[in-house]
């Protein structure tokens, strides 16, 4: 027999037959990471969030999340599997809300598409001062009780012996916060009605989400006479503002609000 005939025919037909089918399953790719849902569109760091899809692979990889430009944060991974992911919003700072993106990172480092994230940061949270120079008290000054209010810090309303009186109070007309401050939230405090039933007051417009602290409080005080003596309505505007925790402000600690 010629063996070196024999081995260069089979030689020959293992080329032309290529690799087994075992050889070329492993040579093969894997899909890429399909990353299709998200429980939340937006979230604050330490929000779980869980991501499903497919072809995220059985060994952890990361979650990342693009939170502002230049801002690519690896997320805290508390379960991985191959379709489901859950993880964390990332801890970061010294940005405002940012229309950003998620996006899944399998072990061998391939990439899912970016799906939408809105992040919203942590913020630093306080109350205007309040000041009678940001008043404007309705209708007219024969209707506030000077003393009383220079006395408690807070707008006061009398009523007369034979005639009541309503009108609207108005705060921060001409104001305006800065710094990267907004309004989250208005409310009155401290109201004080000598003649419960008979006098009041209730916030009627205010600007939250907005740069303007204004706000607008409607009161009343009826007539003293039928209802056992004078009468008399006090309350205090308590505007909450918020801002992102050390966004820059120019080096100024505490940070300026109006």
């Amino acid at each position: 027999m010629n063996w070196d005939s024999t081995w260069t025919a089979l030689r020959s037909r293992s080329e032309a037959e290529g690799p087994s089918a075992a050889t070329a399953a492993t040579a093969a790719a894997p899909p890429a990471p399909v990353l299709a849902t998200a429980s939340a569109a937006e979230g604050d760091p330490g929000m779980p969030v869980t991501l499903g899809g497919s072809h995220f692979g059985d060994a952890p990889g990361e979650v990342r999340f693009i939170v502002g430009n230049g801002r690519d944060v690896a997320a805290p991974v508390t379960f991985w599997s191959t379709s489901q992911v859950v993880t964390e919003v990332p801890y970061a700072d010294g940005i405002p809300v940012y229309d950003g993106h998620v996006y899944v990172k399998r072990g061998d480092g391939t990439k899912s598409a970016l799906r939408a994230f809105r992040f919203l940061p942590l913020y630093d949270v306080t109350e205007l001062s309040q000041s009678s120079r940001d008043w404007f008290l309705a209708p007219s000054i024969v209707n506030v009780d000077a003393a009383s209010s220079a006395r408690t810090g807070q707008p006061t309303h009398s009523g007369g012996m034979f005639w009541g009186f309503t009108g609207n109070d108005k705060f921060y007309m001409n104001s305006q916060l800065r710094n990267g401050w907004v309004v989250s939230a208005a409310r009155l405090g401290g109201v004080y009605s000598a003649r419960p039933g008979y006098s009041g007051a209730y916030l009627v417009d205010s600007r939250a989400g907005t740069t303007s602290p204004y706000a607008e409080v409607r009161w009343w005080v009826d007539a003293a006479v039928g209802i056992g003596g004078s009468n008399e309505v006090s309350y205090s505007v308590r505007i909450e503002v918020k801002r992102p925790k050390k966004l820059p402000c120019g080096g100024a600690d505490p940070c300026p609000v109006l």
